[in-house]
């Protein structure tokens, strides 16, 4: 997958009132949507596009975290992960 093209290579995702996160993805031919519940305060002002490796990396620290509380953060271009043993951060696409 041609990594310049981050709409296909990246997930956007939409943080939404009440701690809702929704993901949608594609490559090209077919769409993915999931959305979880996940107790976040974040709010997004519009939806981000997050590259796929970046969400590989937040997915291990998650799983790292075993439970621990996790806090994400968006900072124009860059997209915060803490967790109570690392501080990772990411760019971004509008």
């Amino acid at each position: 997958l041609d990594e310049t093209r981050f709409h296909l290579a990246g997930v956007q995702l939409t943080f939404e009132k009440g701690g809702r996160i929704r993901g949608a993805s594609t490559d090209g031919h077919r769409a993915h949507l999931r959305s979880v519940d996940a107790k976040a305060s974040l709010v997004a002002s519009h939806p981000v596009i997050v590259p796929g490796r970046a969400l590989a990396l937040l997915r291990r620290l998650l799983d790292e975290a075993d439970g621990d509380a996790a806090e994400i953060a968006l900072a124009s271009p860059h997209l915060w992960i803490r967790t109570p043993r690392s501080r990772r951060s990411t760019r971004w696409f509008r």
